[in-house]
C-alpha cells in the first residue's frame, strides 16, 4: 500500500525507480526458495536421534572408510529441509541416526545413508554395537531414498501387508515395536521401516 501511494504522487522517473526496485525484490524471494521462508519463523527443530556424521563413533568411521572409499553422509535436499519447517515437522536434515535399534535400550547404535564418489545411489547401513562392543554393520535392502529417520520403540504404527497370502499389498496393518526402527523416504512417496529382531534386519512399508 505504501508503494502504491509513492507511485500515484510520483513523477515518471520516480516510478520508473520504485516499480525496478519492487521487481528486484520479487527475483530476491524466489531465489531464495522454501529453506528461507522458513527461516523467518522456523517451526521445526532436528530431532534427538539425527546427528551429523562427524560425531559417529571412531570405530564405525573406520568402518567406513576402509570399505567405502569417499564416501560421505547424503545430503538432503534443501527443499525437503524447507517442506520439514514449513509443516512443523520434526528435523531429520543430516541421514545419520543415533538410536536403540537392537533393545538393549542404550543409543548406542547408528544408521546412516551415503553416497560414495563417483557412483551413483546411495547405500543405507546400520551399525550395532553387540555385547562385546564391536560394531557390526548391516547394509539394508532397498537403499534409503531422500533421506532417513527414526520410527520411536512402544509407538503405533501403520504399514502395507498383502490382503491375502500372495494377494496385492493393499492390507493396512499396525505394528508396535520394542527397537527403535528406521525410516527410509522416498520424499512424499513410499517408506521402508527397518527394524532389527533376531540378529537381522527385517523391513515393510508403510505406504506410497
Amino acid at each position: 500500500m505504501n508503494l502504491w501511494r509513492e507511485l500515484v504522487c510520483a513523477g515518471p522517473l520516480q516510478k520508473a525507480f520504485a516499480l525496478i526496485a519492487a521487481a528486484a525484490t520479487c527475483v530476491v524471494l524466489l531465489m531464495a526458495g522454501p529453506e528461507s521462508f522458513a527461516e523467518e519463523g522456523r517451526k521445526s527443530k532436528r530431532s534427538k536421534y539425527a546427528i551429523t556424521a562427524d560425531k559417529l563413533p571412531g570405530a564405525v568411521i573406520k568402518i567406513l572408510d576402509a570399505k567405502y572409499t569417499g564416501w560421505e553422509a547424503q545430503p538432503v535436499d534443501k527443499y525437503i529441509i524447507g517442506d520439514m519447517h514449513n509443516a512443523g515437522r520434526e528435523l531429520y536434515d543430516t541421514n545419520v541416526l543415533r538410536a536403540d535399534f537392537d533393545g538393549d535400550n542404550k543409543n548406542d547404535d547408528y544408521a546412516i545413508l551415503i553416497r560414495i564418489s563417483g557412483r551413483q545411489g546411495g547405500k543405507l547401513l546400520a551399525f550395532i554395537r553387540n555385547k562385546n562392543a564391536v560394531y557390526e554393520e548391516h547394509e539394508l535392502a532397498g537403499g534409503g531414498g531422500d533421506f532417513i529417520h527414526v520410527y520411536p520403540k512402544n509407538k503405533e504404527f501403520d504399514y502395507l501387508a498383502p490382503d491375502k497370502p500372495g494377494g496385492e499389498w493393499t492390507h493396512v496393518a499396525r505394528m508396535v515395536l520394542n527397537v527403535d526402527a528406521i525410516g527410509s523416504e522416498v520424499y512424499e512417496r513410499a517408506v521402508g521401516v527397518h527394524y532389527y529382531t533376531d540378529g537381522k534386519f527385517e523391513a515393510e512399508t508403510t505406504g506410497d
